[in-house]
């Protein structure tokens, strides 16, 4: 698969879970994934996530990361069936931002962190 397929792939599993391309963590999300997704050998590590995707977008980690936050919120607070439809199973708390990226890795590649190469 092609980085653009692949893309299109995280777009659409981001639009399964809730989130709206017209939120900037949208996109911060969708680059933190794909990172994940190409970065397969190596460990994955949250707390550089943020550093890589804001000088992809020429910002800082902590916009990235608010960003993001935000986003997972509005998803939360109101589109949460669809995040309990994506995930498999009722949330009783919200996921953290960390916990929404390992689903969208798992849902989009069908592998856990841990499985990858």
């Amino acid at each position: 698969m092609n980085r653009e397929q692949l893309i299109t792939q995280i777009y659409d599993a981001l639009y399964c879970m809730g989130f709206k391309a017209k939120r900037t963590g949208f996109f911060y999300l969708s680059y933190s994934v794909l990172l994940c997704i190409e970065e397969g050998s190596d460990r994955f590590s949250a707390s550089q996530l943020p550093v890589k995707v804001a000088k992809h977008y020429r910002t800082s980690p902590e916009t990235v990361s608010a960003m993001i936050h935000t986003a997972v919120i509005k998803v939360w607070t109101t589109d949460r069936d669809r995040m309990e439809a994506m995930v498999g199973h009722r949330l009783e708390r919200r996921l953290s931002d960390t916990e929404i990226l390992i689903h969208l890795y798992r849902y989009i590649t069908g592998r856990t962190l841990e499985e990858r190469d």
